[in-house]
């Protein structure tokens, strides 16, 4: 399948949102508000407010006709259930292995720790926690509807 490239941000609404970029684009940015992590990564400054583009996972997966996904790379600096809310019917049924980021304190507002995460997407266990420090990680998770 061809590479399909959209200029939108994964979301729960298809729509418009605000993006906090940070530095550029060069080090975080998201559509979730940063909080301590203007505290914590003092170094990353958050410069603009650009309105953008958002689109659903679901919406993005059945007008593109994607039929399974093995491996999907989740790094959202805290706006993991923002697509996982409009993404959950392709996580459950599409998607095998989900890499993702976590934090453990709210570096951007209402962002989800690993457990959070894990919470929303009925199925899914953790095969592998990559990283792991006072703020954040990474971990990998395995939906177990899908044999390997």
């Amino acid at each position: 399948m061809p590479a399909v490239i959209t200029e939108a941000a994964l979301s729960d609404t298809n729509g418009y949102a605000i993006y906090h970029s940070s530095d550029n684009n060069e080090l975080s940015g998201s559509i979730k508000n940063p909080l301590l992590h203007k505290t914590v990564h003092t170094h990353v400054k958050f410069n603009e407010d650009y309105l953008i583009k958002t689109i659903r996972l679901d919406d993005f997966v059945e007008e593109n006709k994607i039929e399974f996904v093995s491996y999907f790379h989740l790094d959202v600096q805290g706006a993991e259930d923002k697509v996982i809310g409009g993404g959950l019917k392709t996580f459950l049924n599409k998607v095998q292995y989900l890499f993702t980021e976590f934090s453990n304190v709210e570096l951007y507002e209402g962002n989800l720790n690993r457990f959070q995460i894990l919470d929303l997407l009925p199925g899914y266990e953790f095969v592998e926690v990559v990283r792991e420090w006072r703020c954040d990680g990474d971990c990998l998770l395995k939906n177990t509807r899908f044999n390997d």
